[in-house]
């Protein structure tokens, strides 16, 4: 069970419960993989989505991004927040067949 701790400073942090079992490896420090073999796709690059794409790096295949607005496209893969975006979802997101 994922769980927040709070130890009455105001710092929060998240803290794992028996995660390391799922293979996880929460215990042990190591960042590990998530979801080593998936390609996320985050929608919105502002600080929800940003923060979760960086969250992300090294817990999965790829991440890939899309945001309306070019300069933050380009910003995120200036600073390798993401492997791919673009400002069109079309260019991004697989159809459906």
């Amino acid at each position: 069970m994922n769980s927040i701790a709070n130890d009455n400073t105001g710092d929060h942090r998240a803290t794992n419960d028996g995660i390391e079992n799922n293979g996880i490896g929460a215990n042990s420090g190591e960042v590990s993989a998530f979801f080593p073999t998936a390609t996320i796709a985050i929608i919105g690059l502002g600080l929800m989505g940003g923060s979760l794409a960086l969250a992300l790096r090294g817990r999965c295949a790829h991440i890939l991004g899309v945001d309306r607005d070019p300069a933050v496209v380009d910003l995120a893969l200036e600073r390798q927040v993401i492997e791919a975006a673009s400002p069109d979802p079309a260019e991004m997101l697989p159809r459906q067949t």
